[in-house]
């Protein structure tokens, strides 16, 4: 693979479910259809504007990492794609000259915070409460108490048993008087 271009795709989506095909040979393969549309801030306005949505194909033939794409990955799904990125030129039905993207040896993985915000119903909880997810006494105690406890633990000096004056008659933590 040396000389070949690598990719790294971030917040992909799917497009479709994995579909699961087989080759003029007869080896099963894993197909999957991902979007993936560009964006930028325009400095006039301020705002976030889009770019052209361009379709990638990934092609997967171990059949371990086939049962878990077609498991895991549904359509809709936020994904990052990482592999050897093959672009070819065809000619469609009508004559027009287009552009297939491809991902070869792709590793693909979900994007988990979005995932995981879908599937648990994840609401941010910014300036609300200081506590996890709103709810007292769950998981973390309340930072503020806990920060007031420690800045008041951190502000009173430590006893140093080494800043006694030499002449008195105390003993040290060895029992040395």
């Amino acid at each position: 693979m040396a000389g070949e271009a690598r990719v790294v795709l971030e917040n992909a989506s799917l497009g479709a479910d994995p579909e699961q095909k087989q080759s003029q040979s007869g080896q099963p393969y894993l197909s999957l259809r991902f979007a993936i549309t560009p964006y930028w801030k325009n400095r006039q306005s301020g705002q976030y504007e889009d770019g052209e949505t361009e379709w990638w194909q990934a092609t997967e033939f171990d059949t371990r990492q086939m049962e878990t794409y077609m498991r895991e990955l549904h359509k809709g799904d936020s994904i990052r794609v990482e592999g050897v990125l093959n672009i070819r030129l065809y000619q469609d039905k009508q004559g027009q000259t287009q552009i297939s993207r491809e991902v070869r040896f792709a590793r693909i993985s979900k994007n988990l915070p979005k995932a995981k915000q879908q599937q648990q119903g994840f609401q941010p909880n910014y300036g609300q409460q200081a506590n996890n997810y709103g709810q007292q006494g769950y998981g973390v105690p309340n930072y503020q108490q806990s920060a007031q406890q420690l800045n008041q633990q951190f502000q009173q000096p430590p006893v140093d048993p080494w800043s006694q004056p030499q002449g008195t008659a105390s003993q040290d933590e060895f029992g040395n008087g």
